[in-house]
């Protein structure tokens, strides 16, 4: 496991904007992405994500297309 990520990082990884991200955890969002990796509470204020699961989610758009 590569670790935990930053909001910050996760755009950079996926080249998804924030909001975009938020919208694909959000379930009451539109554009709700069951595939997504799901948040990991940090801190009070703070979320983050599994590296090694965003680069699985990546790899698997990419085997779909």
């Amino acid at each position: 496991m590569k670790g935990i990520v930053r909001i910050k990082q996760a755009v950079e990884i996926t080249g998804l904007s924030r909001s975009s991200i938020y919208s694909k955890v959000r379930t009451t969002s539109p554009y709700f992405d069951s595939t997504f990796p799901t948040l990991v509470q940090l801190g009070a204020r703070s979320v983050g994500f599994y590296q090694s699961e965003l680069e699985n989610w990546i790899a698997n758009l990419r085997k779909a297309v």
